[in-house]
C-alpha cells in the first residue's frame, strides 16, 4: 500500500527525475532512469556506488530493455536486461506494474519473471528480492513526504517523443 494517489505513483513510475529517486537498493546511486510508458518505450536503469558521491568511479551496472504495454495509470508491462561487462546480457527480466485505489492510497502490484539467465548472473539474480523491498521501501518515502531519497541522479535522459 502506497500512502498516494494512482497519478502520483504513475508519476513516480514513469518520470524520470521521480524514477530515480526510488529504482535501485541503498547501496546504489542512480545516474540514469527511463520507463517511457508507450509500447516500443526504452526502460534503462544505471547505477554507480553510492558511496562514490563524485561519480569517479562511473556507472558500475545498466540494464536496458523496451516497454510492452502501458495503461495510464492502472498497468505497466516492460523488459529490462542487465548487461554483462563484455556487453551480453546477464538475463531478462520481465515485469508486470499494476496499479489500483486501496483505501486513500494505492496498491501497487509488482510481478517479474526471470528468462534467459546466465551462469555469470546467479548471484545478482539472488538479490533481486532484496533489492526490490529496498527499492519499494524508497518509493513509499518518497511518495510520503514529496523529497528525494538517495542521491539526486546525475543523467535523466529522456527522448522528446
Amino acid at each position: 500500500m502506497l500512502p498516494a494517489p494512482r497519478a502520483a505513483v504513475w508519476r513516480h513510475l514513469t518520470e524520470p527525475v521521480l524514477l530515480a529517486r526510488w529504482w535501485a537498493p541503498d547501496d546504489l546511486a542512480v545516474t540514469e532512469a527511463a520507463l517511457e510508458p508507450r509500447p516500443g518505450g526504452r526502460a534503462v536503469l544505471a547505477y554507480r556506488d553510492a558511496a562514490d558521491a563524485t561519480g569517479a568511479d562511473g556507472v558500475v551496472g545498466r540494464a536496458e530493455g523496451t516497454v510492452d504495454a502501458a495503461a495510464e495509470g492502472e498497468r505497466l508491462d516492460f523488459r529490462l536486461s542487465p548487461l554483462l561487462p563484455g556487453g551480453g546480457t546477464a538475463f531478462t527480466g520481465h515485469y508486470t506494474f499494476v496499479l489500483a485505489d486501496a483505501g486513500g492510497g494505492t496498491r501497487l502490484g509488482v510481478r517479474l519473471r526471470i528468462t534467459d539467465t546466465t551462469v555469470a548472473s546467479a548471484d545478482f539474480v539472488a538479490g533481486i528480492g532484496a533489492g526490490w523491498e529496498q527499492s519499494l521501501d524508497r518509493l513509499a518515502a518518497s511518495l510520503a513526504d514529496g523529497a528525494p531519497h538517495g542521491a539526486t541522479p546525475t543523467d535523466t535522459s529522456r527522448s522528446s517523443t
